[in-house]
């Protein structure tokens, strides 16, 4: 697909986004009634989630390309719109939200179960739960941890259920970048606790709204920080094909380099500890000619795409390669930064 479809489908997805950011917005005002809320009417609550969802549906539809794939994750990050407003709201995140956005979750994440067709994560279909359950216990160890120290409710359980669908989501190399994400979150979270119940303590040092104003710039920032680390995330692909191994990178300008499958000297694979317990690692390529390796990083199954670096390369030389079966050309999966 060139270039310009997708960026006049990245324009329409972010009016369908605008539009859904502002359903989610009246769903959020009936919902704050139900359960005997007042409902605000400041301009970032009223404005706030139409702008972020068109935003976030247009970078989605940028760095996704399979049709269905964009609609799970545009429904799935709908929601997530619609869940943190709720929260700077009115603090509280609603289980009439949650339990079902976890349970579609869930369902999709076993989707491959019912066909090996049907699965929208490049992932096995345990992996999901997996992660969910770890994000949803290091959230609720936190929670306690934090009200241990300071006495009072550092982080609720609506966090550790919004943990938990979050795990439900990630693919499973996408992890590496989300598990980076949550430990800035947490670092952030305990620096304004520590500087909520010390420097700016009334008693000590106190100027108004001077704790609210740091409070919502860091969690600003960490949104910032997370949403430009997922797009970079999503911005590079590998393919290896018969002839050449293609590495693509850029979101709104794309760069390609090629290196010839023939002219591949040698091929190396590294894995953590961490990387080997969920299949993902390094790919390091000697190509002649080229100076140094091209590494290519966060690949699922990296000695499964080394093996097939060789196969092609042994077939192009004319030589007998592994007998190993060979699979059409195709993309890997993007890979973190």
């Amino acid at each position: 697909m060139n270039e310009q479809p997708q960026y006049l489908i990245a324009i329409l997805w972010a009016i369908v986004g605008a539009a859904a950011g502002w359903f989610a917005r009246w769903g959020s005002v009936k919902l704050a009634r139900l359960e005997g809320l007042e409902p605000g009417n400041k301009r970032w609550q009223a404005f706030g989630p139409p702008i972020v969802g068109a935003i976030v549906l247009a970078v989605f539809a940028l760095v996704i390309t399979p049709f269905p794939l964009l609609l799970v994750r545009s429904v799935f990050g709908l929601v997530l719109v619609q869940v943190i407003f709720f929260d700077f709201e009115h603090r509280l995140i609603l289980d009439r939200v949650m339990f079902p956005a976890m349970a579609l979750a869930l369902l999709v994440t076993l989707s491959p179960l019912v066909s090996s067709r049907a699965g929208l994560w490049a992932q096995p279909w345990w992996m999901g739960i997996v992660m969910g359950l770890i994000a949803g216990v290091l959230f609720l160890l936190l929670a306690f941890l934090g009200t241990s120290i300071f006495k009072a409710e550092a982080m609720g359980f609506g966090d550790v259920k919004l943990a938990v669908f979050m795990g439900l989501l990630k693919d499973h190399p996408q992890w590496i970048t989300v598990a980076q994400i949550r430990v800035v979150r947490a670092v952030l979270v305990v620096v304004v606790l520590v500087a909520d119940f010390t420097l700016l303590n009334p008693d000590n040092f106190y100027v108004p709204k001077l704790r609210t104003v740091l409070t919502l710039g860091v969690i600003a920032l960490a949104i910032l920080w997370a949403i430009v680390v997922w797009i970079r995330w999503r911005s590079i692909m590998y393919t290896l094909s018969d002839q050449r191994i293609t590495i693509e990178a850029g979101v709104f300008s794309r760069q390609e380099k090629i290196i010839p499958i023939d002219r591949v000297q040698d091929c190396t694979t590294r894995q953590s500890i961490f990387g080997r317990m969920i299949g993902y690692g390094r790919v390091e390529v000697d190509a002649a000619g080229a100076q140094g390796a091209e590494v290519l990083d966060h690949l699922p199954r990296p000695g499964d795409f080394r093996d097939q670096v060789f196969v092609q390369s042994e077939k192009r030389r004319g030589g007998v390669g592994p007998t190993a079966p060979t699979p059409p050309p195709g993309a890997a999966n993007p890979s973190g930064v």
